[in-house]
């Protein structure tokens, strides 16, 4: 028997999904599309942050990682969305070292986040 989308969230680590699903007026299918949408968009994202900081544009990456943050709360991901924010508030005061030094790890758990994500919409891999 198929796993239901809401069961499926369940092996997904760093999601709250009573959270995210409140952000959509707990509309189930709506949620669905959300996080869909969230994992199409999450490796050309991660590229252009990534691309962004090597390249030392700090402003953009801060719009960038912004935009992150929005996604990641959104669909309930509220530890890696409060990463984001300490990245985004260090990026908008240029403290590009602390963001060269923390961007890391937060794309690897984000990366981790697409992984698990991948199980569910295995199309978008």
């Amino acid at each position: 028997m198929k796993k239901s989308f809401m069961e499926a969230l369940d092996s997904v680590g760093d999601i709250d999904k009573a959270l995210g699903l409140s952000r959509v007026g707990n509309m189930e299918d709506i949620y669905k599309v959300t996080v869909e949408l969230f994992s199409n968009n999450l490796i050309p994202e991660c590229d252009n942050m990534s691309a962004l900081l090597n390249d030392g544009n700090i402003k953009d990456f801060a719009t960038a990682v912004h935009a992150m943050k929005s996604m990641l709360s959104t669909i309930g991901a509220v530890k890696l969305s409060e990463t984001a924010a300490g990245l985004e508030a260090a990026a908008k005061i240029e403290e590009i070292g602390y963001c060269r030094k923390n961007y890391p790890d937060f794309l690897e758990k984000i990366m981790g986040l697409y992984k698990n994500l991948s199980k569910i919409f295995p199309q978008n891999t």
